[in-house]
């Protein structure tokens, strides 16, 4: 199987930067915890205080996928 990488770059407003920050840390550490995830990294811009890049490595494509498929109750 092919390892899969994934990024996504996230803008958060002003206003919600502490909100937005946790939600992130919280989804990180869950995230990781999954099976056949080995990355999940929030990365914060040099360049913007409220742009973040996620960086994740699954195991697979399916791996992935069914992160999608969880609810992550904890993020709501």
């Amino acid at each position: 199987m092919k390892k899969l990488y994934v990024t996504a770059e996230i803008k958060i407003h002003p206003h919600h930067i502490e909100e937005a920050t946790n939600i992130l840390n919280t989804l990180a550490c869950n995230s990781i915890a999954e099976a056949g995830c080995n990355i999940y990294q929030i990365l914060k811009s040099t360049a913007d205080d409220y742009t973040f890049t996620t960086f994740e490595l699954w195991n697979s494509k399916e791996a992935e996928h069914l992160h999608w498929e969880k609810e992550h109750k904890s993020l709501t």
